[in-house]
């Protein structure tokens, strides 16, 4: 907004990676391999890589802490993007639009092999080294502290990633059920996803990984559009967490539940794509629908993810329960006939 000839209330707004221009692509994979080479920002770079390994077991893939601190640390990371070019900001991979074929390289796609890709899957070898695109082995590294070798991938090609009917799904989850949607989005979609693109992003390492960001900023927008339905969806949890996160200088979660107010005067909004989006489409349908209409497999649980992430016997009974009611009709028989499902959500599973 323009206030007597000054800009007041400027927004940093993020988009859906495949829905840029190839120039925006490119710019941002150019600038990604600035910041993580040059020597005016690697030493930077380094550090907030290493941050997320250094307390990757130190709460921030619990409930109290996983959603806001991976906020503040999309924040962190942009602001250092943003040293080498003010207009960038960090875009978001949105998986659940290509959940029938999350792994093609073609140019629209994330894992293009050109310079506006961030380069396809690893060999087939132990090392599972990226050999093709901006990020291939021998001209990009990961940082010190990941062992300063290849970029890692190991696609589970056999599987896909979550559809955008479940994400409707998880977005329709009522405040009062918190806990419900965090365990959802934490477990069933964020824990998932790594692991299906495999390799460093499934370790302790996984922030090493140049689609670590964008795979959060996805998170981070579907949190968002869930606070976005009410006052109560908006301050839901963690007003009530006084625990410190950990590596921000004492900060709480409540510095980070608005977007639009975040450390340092930031104004975050995620913009959706400019082409049809399907979950807007699939959102206005009841549950029953959403169960009938014409969706492909896919998983929304890992065993190797739960293992990582140190899910709890408890979390992960619940994500288990909450995974078959994600999923579409044709995929929940099985399931079913293997564990007791019956499970007060206390909304319409």
């Amino acid at each position: 907004m323009c206030s007597r000839g000054r800009f007041i209330q400027c927004t940093r707004v993020r988009r859906e990676f495949t829905a840029m221009s190839r120039a925006d692509r490119e710019k941002y994979v150019r600038i990604v391999r600035t910041v993580s080479t040059d020597p005016r920002y690697k030493p930077e770079y380094d550090r907030v890589i290493t941050q997320h390994r250094t307390i990757f077991n130190d709460g921030i893939h619990q409930r109290d802490l996983f959603l806001p601190w991976h906020r503040w640390y999309l924040l962190q990371y942009e602001n250092l993007l943003r040293r080498v070019d003010c207009t960038v900001t960090v875009p978001y991979w949105d998986w659940s639009q290509v959940s029938r074929s999350p792994w093609r390289g073609r140019a629209s796609d994330l894992w293009f092999s050109g310079n506006s890709g961030f380069g396809g899957n690893g060999e087939k070898t132990p090392q599972q080294c990226v050999t093709s695109g901006p990020f291939r082995r021998g001209v990009w590294n990961v940082v010190p502290s990941a062992g300063g070798g290849c970029l890692r991938r190991q696609f589970n090609l056999s599987d896909n990633t979550p559809d955008s009917a479940a994400v409707a799904e998880v977005l329709r989850i009522p405040h009062s059920e918190f806990d419900s949607f965090e365990i959802a989005l934490r477990i069933n979609l964020h824990d998932t996803v790594h692991c299906l693109i495999g390799g460093t992003m499934c370790s302790f390492d996984s922030a090493a990984a140049p689609e670590f960001m964008l795979h959060h900023g996805f998170i981070d927008k579907i949190w968002a559009d869930w606070q976005r339905r009410s006052r109560n969806h908006m301050n839901a949890h963690f007003p009530s967490v006084t625990t410190p996160m950990p590596g921000t200088n004492q900060l709480r979660t409540t510095v980070v539940l608005n977007n639009l107010r975040l450390p340092g005067g930031v104004r975050v909004q995620f913009q959706n794509p400019p082409r049809p989006h399907i979950r807007n489409r699939f959102g206005a349908l009841t549950t029953n629908s959403l169960g009938q209409a014409s969706r492909g497999k896919f998983s929304v649980l890992s065993e190797k993810a739960m293992r990582l992430f140190n899910v709890s016997k408890t979390e992960e009974e619940k994500a288990r329960r909450l995974g078959i009611w994600l999923l579409p009709t044709h995929q929940r028989a099985g399931k079913r006939n293997s564990m007791d499902t019956s499970i007060d959500f206390g909304f319409d599973p």
